[in-house]
């Protein structure tokens, strides 16, 4: 069985996507990555795919994946939608790509960011719901 570790560029905004597929066809599968797929249903399903590597083991997938994660720095910057290193397991992002899926979805939704901002501005400094609305900045 062949794992196709690749990259994906959406051809009207320029994000980027690294992930990987057992798919027979890695060109057609559009990926799994949560805030990926959230761009591509907004922007449309207008991508490019460059096949990196062909591997044949997930030691294999996980060792490139970890090698372009870190090369292309995948998880900070906001060239990429991955919200952890490619290690050929998918699973939690951790709280980075928490994080960073919560700050891409308000800027996704502006209407939804200006409600929160009027909000936060009109609650006490030290409110929960404040510091919660603070930590989204």
């Amino acid at each position: 069985m062949i794992i196709y570790l690749y990259k994906k560029t959406h051809r009207i905004t320029g994000l980027m996507y690294l992930g990987k597929t057992t798919s027979k066809d890695p060109y057609a599968y559009s990926g799994s990555g949560k805030y990926w797929k959230a761009h591509l249903n907004k922007h449309g399903f207008d991508y490019d795919t460059e096949i990196l590597k062909e591997c044949s083991t997930p030691d294999e997938v996980k060792h490139w994946g970890e090698y372009y994660s870190e090369l292309w720095d995948v998880v900070t910057s906001d060239e990429w939608a991955n919200l952890k290193a490619e290690s050929g397991d998918g699973g939690d992002p951790g709280p980075i790509g928490r994080k960073r899926y919560q700050k891409h979805r308000l800027e996704e939704n502006i209407p939804m960011k200006k409600i929160l901002t009027k909000v936060r501005d009109k609650l006490e400094p030290n409110d929960h719901l404040s510091i919660l609305l603070k930590k989204w900045d």
